[in-house]
């Protein structure tokens, strides 16, 4: 079993993570570290609802010695000690570590690094479906970007647009266009939908012949023959993608749970990856009715 911890576990992030690990076959959750010296010693399921019956843990101010770990889930900021070999995931910007996209960034994944960090749900939707157009180097700006984001989700974060370029850039190392993004709220509970006009000449049809090459052995993200919306992806850890004509260009559309692909179902795949196991492992998750 992998023996793991989550930090700053008292937030709803580190509850969504504990939700999938107490069901991932393959790990033991066996601390859950808070600063707060009023919920320690106390169950954890006086912040996380819902999992009366499921755990016995409770909050500790301390993590176990790191010799008796396998993988920590960093929620805030790095602990102190942290050792080169523990595998580390964050869910927060960290230099210095892998990006944890896998759909870009699978082969340093499984072939030897130990820390990464996820990136967030607005830079996953939006540079996902748009990485098979990079990879044949076909992007070219401006990029149009409108993201809509669920009741539930959080604002978009600063340095988006930023995070998108670079991460493009990793396949497309010419792409030097502008990101425009236009931020809407959805009516919808969870869930964020993009969709991004791209200046293109190629056929629809044979962008996304490409895309189904690339993502082909990759198990989270599917194309569809659809605009994907926000109830088809809510509660799962799938991206849904979609490309189709637009004038002067294509149109790459893309739906994801952002609580879950954008964060913590990301970095449950991206443990996966760096332990060597099948990647959807403890992530068949229903989708919600």
């Amino acid at each position: 079993m992998i023996c793991t911890a989550i930090t700053a576990a008292h937030t709803p992030a580190a509850g969504r993570l504990l939700r999938l690990l107490l069901n991932h076959p393959d790990v033991e959750v066996t601390a859950m570290t808070t600063t707060s010296p009023v919920l320690a010693g106390h169950p954890v399921t006086a912040c996380h609802k819902g999992l009366d019956g499921d755990t016995d843990l409770r909050f500790s101010t301390s993590l176990p010695a790191y010799d008796r770990l396998d993988a920590i889930f960093v929620v805030d900021e790095i602990p102190a000690g942290l050792p080169d070999d523990l595998v580390a995931i964050a869910l927060n910007t960290i230099d210095g570590w892998v990006y944890g996209l896998p759909e870009l960034n699978r082969k340093p994944l499984v072939r030897g690094a130990r820390h990464a960090f996820i990136p967030s749900a607005e830079a996953t939707a939006v540079a996902t479906p748009l990485l098979p157009l990079a990879a044949n180097l076909m992007l070219k700006g401006p990029l149009k970007v409108t993201v809509e984001k669920g009741m539930l989700d959080s604002e978009l974060p600063h340095g988006t647009a930023a995070e998108i370029g670079d991460a493009l850039r990793a396949l497309q190392s010419s792409f030097d266009g502008e990101i425009i993004i236009e931020r809407r709220k959805g009516q919808w509970r969870r869930g964020t939908v993009v969709t991004t006009d791209v200046p293109c000449s190629v056929a629809v049809d044979e962008i996304d012949r490409l895309a189904r090459d690339f993502f082909g052995d990759h198990n989270l993200t599917h194309i569809v023959s659809r605009q994907p919306m926000a109830d088809d992806v809510a509660t799962t850890a799938k991206c849904l993608v979609n490309y189709s004509a637009c004038e002067n260009g294509i149109r790459v559309s893309a739906a994801i749970d952002g609580l879950l692909k954008g964060q913590a179902s990301q970095a449950v795949h991206v443990m996966n990856l760096l332990h060597g196991l099948q990647e959807k492992t403890g992530l068949y998750l229903p989708a919600s009715e």
